[in-house]
């Protein structure tokens, strides 16, 4: 499977890798998030440094550690477009089993709305 081309659709959700085209969405969702909401959130995050181009070159990482079978980061969001999180499938090992670590995350202005639960089950 081409990484680039994956598209995960569910009822309320899109999972795929981000594309230079989502900077806006992307940015909007990271400068709308709530102050932290507990011990294991950022909260608010300083969005000055991630200009167009930073995204640019995040976009192009992305692809460079999946295609290097390292790391597989996919965007979700909405049907409607708007950016909710992010999942991260890091690859340990590559055997006569497959082992890896799966995080996530959601921006805090989204908790509590399923979105997780439908994301990893996709």
């Amino acid at each position: 499977m081409n990484f680039s081309t994956l598209n995960i659709q569910t009822d309320c959700l899109v999972i795929r890798p981000l594309t230079f085209d989502d900077y806006e969405v992307w940015y909007q969702a990271y400068s709308e998030r709530k102050p932290s909401q507990s011990a294991y959130d950022d909260g608010y995050i300083d969005m000055i440094p991630c200009t167009k181009t930073w995204f640019e070159e995040l976009v192009l990482r992305h692809r460079q550690l999946a295609d290097n079978d390292e790391q597989y980061i996919v965007a979700i969001f909405t049907q409607s477009g708007r950016h909710l999180g992010m999942i991260d499938i890091v690859t340990l090992a590559r055997a006569n089993m497959n082992w890896c670590e799966l995080s996530y995350f959601i921006h805090n202005q989204e908790w509590r709305q399923g979105y997780t639960s439908e994301a990893l089950s996709a």
